[in-house]
């Protein structure tokens, strides 16, 4: 069976995308990949065993709807007949509704769009609830066009029609090969903690200031790993002067924005795991990837008080729950984690059997032996 996956925005070497393609691979499918990756060469490439065809960046964004659909029918055109188009992007759903008349295709739902329409705080407030029902009209319709789907939670159920749909869960878990090293041979910790998030307010990091500053009150000292990256350079800045106005340089160090695959040489550099996601409509609703990869490093895991965080941390082998936006809380559980010895192989176990992407391939071979 030929398998084309197809990413349109996602970036390099996306980790969801990636794992996909390594599992029909492993499933023994014909795998090619259309992407517009910058860091790989234009036209066809054959990267780690997979087939890759970059058909073109999109360049700046006036227009960048009409040639993302242009340019994604073109290459499908010009390169390639699979049996299966399995595609990940909302920005691609007109011309993959169309393909879904001749071809069978499957929408991959791994972003919740019609509840990011109300966290766009750059559109005016006045858009962002017609918008939302915007996109969760044309994205209801084009699922009963399509027929096969998939999702990354159950609440995202609600929003899909209910019958004639060939549906399965593949959830955003962390991929048992990403760390090769032995793990009783794990270097010295060099940080307390890590926080992989993107840097803005609904994601944790001014709750993460504000229990730093609890703690450095308390004559207490820890230190975070957290990444570069910011929703903007304004509030890069922002957050960066009020770590300067607290004195908190010495309790949280940024590290420069790395590709997925080398996400790992970072998460072995530390011990604990901060998930700090703030309740929003969106989030209730996810289920946050940073979780598993950070059990696949078998690191400890401290997450707010959100629906799927209790679900996925429901054991203090794994981690701690704290009531989110209640920086005591989080300071709290920060210094109470960090005088903890910390299973890191027990937690790995539990990574490798309950929560890896691998674990997951079969049911690849199920949807698409279902396809309609």
């Amino acid at each position: 069976m030929k398998i084309t996956i197809i990413t349109s925005i996602h970036p390099d070497y996306d980790a969801r995308i990636w794992k996909h393609c390594h599992s029909c691979k492993r499933l023994g499918y014909n795998v090619t990949l259309l992407c517009q990756w910058e860091g790989v060469p234009s036209g066809i490439n054959t990267i780690d065993g997979v087939k890759v065809i970059n058909y073109g960046s999109m360049g700046s964004r006036p227009f960048r709807l009409l040639k993302n659909n242009y340019k994604v029918f073109k290459a499908i055109l010009l390169h390639n007949k699979s049996d299966i188009y399995h595609f990940h992007d909302i920005d691609i759903l007109p011309v993959m509704t169309v393909l879904s008349f001749f071809k069978k295709v499957v929408y991959d739902i791994h972003e919740n769009y019609p509840e990011e329409m109300l966290e766009k705080f750059w559109l005016p407030r006045v858009l962002r609830r017609p918008l939302f029902y915007l996109v969760w009209f044309v994205q209801y319709f084009s699922i009963k066009v399509i027929k096969n789907i998939v999702l990354v939670a159950e609440s995202q159920d609600e929003k899909i029609p209910k019958t004639n749909i060939n549906k399965e869960y593949i959830y955003n878990y962390a991929s048992k090969n990403v760390h090769n090293y032995n793990f009783l041979d794990k270097p010295k910790y060099s940080y307390d903690f890590i926080f992989t998030a993107s840097q803005y307010k609904e994601n944790g990091i001014e709750l993460l200031i504000d229990a730093l500053t609890i703690i450095k009150k308390l004559e207490r000292r820890v230190t975070v790993l957290a990444v570069d990256r910011f929703k903007s350079e304004k509030y890069r800045s922002f957050i960066f002067k009020k770590i300067d106005d607290l004195g908190l340089h010495d309790y949280i160090i940024f590290f420069p924005n790395v590709l997925p695959h080398k996400l790992p040489e970072m998460l072995i550099k530390c011990r604990i795991g901060l998930v700090l996601d703030i309740p929003s409509k969106r989030r209730l609703m996810a289920i946050p990837t940073k979780i598993f990869e950070y059990y696949s490093a078998g690191l400890k895991v401290i997450a707010s008080d959100l629906p799927n965080n209790r679900r996925f941390v429901n054991n203090e082998k794994l981690g701690f729950i704290f009531n989110a936006n209640n920086p005591n809380l989080l300071a709290e559980k920060m210094l109470e984690t960090t005088i903890q010895s910390i299973d890191q192989l027990a937690i790995r176990e539990i990574f490798e059997n309950d929560y890896s992407w691998e674990s997951q391939d079969s049911l690849y071979k199920k949807l698409y032996k279902n396809a309609k």
